[in-house]
């Protein structure tokens, strides 16, 4: 179990080390989840993949484009809609050569996208029933 968390905090680091050494490298979304995917799925063993949002926000315009792999997805709360956008691609590694697509959410004032992640949905309550995924 120890062996596995450490594999797991390990593929994650170097998620995080990749994405700074590439950022800036890649004109697009879309290219540089394709590279994050075919490092992470080279470099990893099997069994092994992450999920990712990667974002970037115009503070000016309102707009976010992203690209989802395989994380919850994120959840658009405008006036009085709520909306569950889509989880588009599959876990960075799974698939060697999956297509990850840019996503573009334009944000009014007093607009919501909450991205949030399994430690959310994992966590218990008081009678340690887990909070799970609702409605």
């Amino acid at each position: 179990m120890l062996r596995e968390r450490i594999k797991c905090s390990t593929s994650y680091g170097k998620i995080a080390v990749d994405y700074r050494a590439f950022v800036y490298d890649y004109p697009s979304l879309e290219s540089l989840g394709d590279k994050l995917n075919k490092i992470f799925h080279r470099d990893s063993p099997s069994k092994i993949f992450a999920s990712l949002i990667y974002a970037e926000i115009n503070s000016e315009s309102g707009n976010v484009k992203f690209i989802n792999a395989g994380h919850y997805p994120p959840i658009l709360k405008s006036g009085e809609r709520i909306e569950q956008l889509h989880k588009d691609a599959p876990a960075l590694g799974l698939i060697k050569e999956a297509t990850f697509n840019k996503q573009l959410v334009s944000l009014d004032q007093n607009d919501f996208m909450i991205i949030y992640s399994d430690g959310l949905t994992e966590a218990k309550n008081e009678s340690g029933e887990f909070f799970g995924e609702q409605n």
